[in-house]
């Protein structure tokens, strides 16, 4: 006598059903935390960039980049440097410390992106005699803001309207240079685009990336999605 053994297949692939469900659940809130903290992303990136720096040291440098670009780069003079110091050095004047970047820095450099560094609001000459009184002083631009509290809260509200509504809204975690629902608005659109050039595509920038594209990117423009990276990096 022959006995059937009941089918469990059913049951096999419904127990694999909710285990994917629970993984996809699992996914789900991981990506909602990450997208409002940013916390598996500034883990990873503080360990990626703590090893770039650079320190002045005695004499020329042999391990240093100058920006080729940028409106902020060039309206500072950082892109002219070079030039300036060979000009000089012909009229007998000699470098006496200079920037040694880590290999790193010079790294991230070579593939495109904008080295790090700390920005100035405002730049300027002073000159002085030898008693220490000041001869001349010049300040580019003119007038700044001392900090942010003295901006006027009008002139913050329109920025915000017209850059990033939800910059102040979100999280202060939420890494800055990212708005993901923008983004994902952005690549939809640009898809859309290439099939049918006639609909908009609209960029995905935060006012984070403009700062960068405007301060540091060729000509102050975005002219591919290589370069929307690029400032995001």
């Amino acid at each position: 006598m022959s006995t059937v053994k009941p089918r469990r297949a059913p049951r096999v692939w419904a127990v694999l059903l909710l285990l994917l469900l629970v993984l996809l659940l699992l996914l789900a809130v991981l990506l909602v935390d990450e997208a409002r903290s940013s916390r598996w992303q500034s883990a990873w990136l503080s360990r990626l960039t703590q090893d770039i720096g650079h320190q002045l040291e005695p004499g020329r440098s042999d391990a240093i980049r100058f920006p080729e670009g940028g409106p902020f780069d060039q309206r500072h003079g950082y892109t002219q440097l070079p030039d300036w110091t060979q000009r000089l050095e012909g009229e007998g004047f000699a470098v006496s410390a200079q920037s040694r970047m880590s290999a790193e820095l010079l790294s991230l450099i070579d593939h495109g992106l904008f080295a790090p560094f700390p920005e100035k609001a405002q730049v300027g000459l002073d000159l002085r005699d030898c008693r220490g009184e000041t001869l001349f002083i010049a300040r580019y631009p003119q007038r700044v803001y001392v900090n942010f509290d003295a901006v006027p809260p009008l002139l913050v509200k329109a920025l915000l309207f017209i850059e990033d509504r939800e910059l102040f809204d979100e999280p202060p975690q939420r890494n800055p240079a990212v708005d993901w629902t923008r983004l994902g608005s952005a690549v939809v659109d640009r898809a859309r685009h290439l099939a049918d050039p006639t609909v908009s595509s609209p960029g995905g920038s935060t006012l984070a990336t403009q700062l960068e594209k405007f301060r540091h990117a060729p000509g102050g423009r975005t002219e591919a999605p290589r370069d929307k990276l690029l400032q995001m990096a």
